[in-house]
């Protein structure tokens, strides 16, 4: 049986073939090529011990968060990692990164800090020394990273040690320029390099073993890479070509001098230095660093946006080896009503993905970025996907099999992972927030706006919400106001953000549909208001401010209200994980707990999502998947409760209580003081069961008359009911 309030994790470890999430850092262990440390400043960093047939994570203790920049092993003694966190911390781990220790702090250059993907490098001749390279200088450590002094202060897109001269490095500006240094930083040297230094935005170096005095140059201008060559240690250059290719990084390799790569969405290779490139597939796009296998030279290690490949020929072909790092990117998660274990999510870079609950591979259904997502409540089949803005937004109506654009009339170019929704009841309208509120009444159908807020352009929809009782409309806007209209006509402001506070997320409570909450963008009070409606024709919104005692400095960015328990929600927030709000009553101001018992710490959670037949939470985040987590006994528990009956009721054979989720088909029904959002029943037929059943019922009612306190054993068979088996006296 499940674990109550205990989250688990339920993959990608893969998504599709051969993807899992974006990485930028490499370390490979010297001795044993078959460790290998990956990261990124999303996931944390992570740990193969059998080249990639499995993966751990190990940087879950590395405080004070989960943004490392760069990795880098130290040759001369086994089982030692650095770390460099984006904010500048390098720590350090002697056992194989169980266990890290502070070393400092890099100190910052002008305006200067680390960047999400920079330079750690050990001196493979002298481990004591560390070069990296922060967004205002280039430093140096000479005590194992315990201290740091700059040795070149400026702006610089790359660094790079020359492992066979170790005091010779080279630092590279975004605009061009190329420094050298032959004393370990001590003075620096521009070398003079030919020809095309306009328009370049980002210029990397590459060196290789294979000749000291050979050294490569890329020069990126927009859509082109302009590469030099150099024979001679920088003393002379040669324009080599200038490929049509968008490029983040170029590596020499260590065993043929000619050979050379460059990789950025793509990756290709030269074995002519640099005059001529083939493109080399295999791999997923996007490409962040490539590393040498540093045994076997034929070997090279590619971290990109679908996780880490190998390639063993110098990539003639691609091994994807990060099967079971779940790191996926997520935007957005939609689960099915009618399909308890089918879930769908966007990623970035890995396209929307699909979750049966057989396997924590989960199946890519729509390629490309995906983002917003959504499953029709009356029928699993109709799901809808995203990639990047409005005019992508796309149906399948056979589970994800295909899917066809239905964004027409939408404006193009804009709405950026924008929100959308399903109606609940009326399920062939769909919502579309692109600075208006837009819809469409049957898919595949123009699209039309259906509410611009008044200030246009000033103020824009970001969310919308529908209570599907009244089928009443919400549109919240970037500066804080809800607007309202029944059926979507007469739209009247609702309520307006006393800081004007940009509106995060909108849920109507599906248990109490005249009560809505909204998350607000902001670090201290206001970020969660509770809305009561107390008219509806116009609608008029009783705002009450319940951010209570959520930790000052926590950002809400998505709200979702417990199946289980009417009054309580929870909120996802950025790097702080979930906080679940409880309150008795629905004018009672939740009280805030944090709610991460099984997560990782400080984690970006961008979706949460409850199930409304199971009660089961489901969770997508920004970097470390997804979990899932029952708030409560999971339906089929056998559940002891004690208590006093305050409605005790036999009604007519087969007629029922409440509605789906929470139906009973049952004739005796008893409600508890301690539990009044609980029903319980049990059936009073004429069976074989029935004289049972009938000791049960007058039991219960002779309870009832004394004020007599019960105990009952039941089978819980919704998120609120359950069908009593057993009844005694407290």
């Amino acid at each position: 049986m499940p674990s109550v309030d205990q989250w688990v994790p339920i993959g990608p470890s893969r998504i599709g073939p051969a993807s899992t999430g974006v990485l930028f850092s490499i370390a490979i262990d010297p001795a044993d090529n078959a460790v290998i440390y990956v990261a990124s400043p999303f996931c944390g960093v992570w740990k193969t011990e059998d080249g990639g047939v499995s993966w751990k994570v190990v940087g879950d203790t590395l405080p004070p968060d989960l943004a490392p920049a760069a990795l880098a092993t130290d040759p001369s003694t086994p089982g030692r990692i650095y770390a460099m966190l984006q904010a500048g911390q390098v720590y350090r781990s002697d056992d194989g990164a169980a266990n890290w220790t502070l070393m400092t702090q890099v100190g910052y250059g002008p305006g200067g800090v680390t960047p999400a993907v920079t330079e750690l490098i050990v001196d493979p001749s002298n481990p004591q020394v560390l070069h990296t390279r922060t967004d205002g200088a280039c430093w140096r450590s000479a005590d194992g990273g315990q201290t740091w002094r700059a040795t070149f202060f400026g702006s610089f897109s790359h660094l790079v040690l020359d492992t066979t001269q170790p005091n010779v490095l080279y630092a590279a500006t975004p605009d061009g320029t190329v420094y050298q240094t032959l004393d370990g930083g001590l003075s620096w040297n521009s070398l003079r390099l030919p020809f095309g230094g306009n328009n370049v935005y980002d210029t990397k170096v590459a060196l290789t073993r294979a000749d000291s005095q050979v050294i490569y140059v890329r020069r990126q201008k927009h859509l082109e890479a302009d590469v030099y060559y150099s024979f001679d240690g920088g003393a002379s250059w040669m324009f080599m070509s200038s490929p049509a290719i968008y490029s983040s990084l170029i590596v020499a390799d260590d065993q043929n001098a000619p050979t050379v790569y460059l990789a950025g969405v793509d990756f290709y290779r030269s074995d002519d230095a640099g005059l001529t490139w083939t493109i080399k597939p295999g791999a997923h796009v996007d490409h962040h660093l490539v590393v040498r296998d540093p045994i076997d030279p034929q070997t090279i290690y590619t971290a990109c946006d679908g996780g880490i490949y190998r390639s063993p020929n110098r990539a003639d072909s691609w091994d994807f080896i990060g099967d079971g790092i779940e790191n996926a990117l997520f935007y957005d998660l939609a689960l099915s009503t009618t399909q308890p274990e089918i879930a769908i999510a966007g990623t970035q870079d890995n396209g929307t993905a699909l979750y049966d609950g057989s396997s924590t591979a989960w199946k890519e259904i729509f390629d490309g970025d995906g983002a917003t997502v959504a499953i029709d409540p009356t029928d699993g089949n109709v799901m809808y996907a995203m990639h990047q803005d409005a005019s992508s937004i796309s149906q399948s109506t056979d589970a994800g099999a295909s899917f066809y654009n239905i964004a027409d009339g939408l404006p193009a170019g804009t709405g950026f992972n924008l929100h959308f929704q399903v109606h609940p009841v009326t399920t062939n309208i769909l919502l579309a927030s692109v600075s208006s509120l837009w819809w469409t009444q049957q898919p595949g159908t123009p699209w039309t706006p259906l509410f611009t807020p008044p200030d246009s352009p000033n103020d824009a929809v970001f969310r919308s919400a529908v209570d599907p009782s009244l089928d009443i409309y919400y549109a919240a806007t970037a500066r804080g106001r809800i607007y309202a209209a029944p059926g979507g006509n007469d739209w009247q402001l609702a309520f307006s953000h006393p800081a004007s506070l940009f509106c995060k997320d909108l849920v109507v409570n599906p248990n109490d549909t005249a009560q809505i909450y909204a998350a607000f963008n902001g670090f201290d009070t206001g970020r969660v208001y509770r809305l009561r409606r107390v008219a509806s024709n116009p609608p008029v919104l009783q705002a009450t401010d319940i951010t209570g005692n959520l930790p000052s400095g926590v950002v809400v960015q998505t709200l979702v209200v417990d199946a289980m328990d009417p009054y309580t929600i929870y909120a996802g927030t950025w790097r702080n994980g979930v906080f679940r709000g409880r309150a008795r009553t629905p004018e009672e101001v939740p009280q805030w707990t944090s709610y991460n018992n099984g997560l990782p710490g400080l984690i970006d959670v961008r979706a949460l999502r409850v199930h409304p037949a199971t009660g089961v939470m489901r969770m997508a985040t920004f970097g470390r998947s997804a979990y899932e987590v029952n708030t409560g006994d999971p339906i089929g528990s056998l559940i002891e409760t004690v208590g006093h009956i305050f409605f005790l009721r036999a009604h007519d054979l087969g007629t029922g209580y409440g509605r789906a989720p929470n139906f009973l088909d049952c004739e005796v029904i008893v409600l508890l003081t301690e539990e009044p959002y609980r029903a319980f029943g049990f059936q009073l037929r004429a069976d074989q069961e029935q004289p049972a059943r009938q000791e049960m019922f007058d039991l219960l009612r002779s309870a009832f008359v004394a004020q007599r306190p019960v105990r009952i054993d039941y089978v819980k068979t919704g998120p609120r009911v359950g069908e009593i088996i057993r009844v005694a006296n407290a």
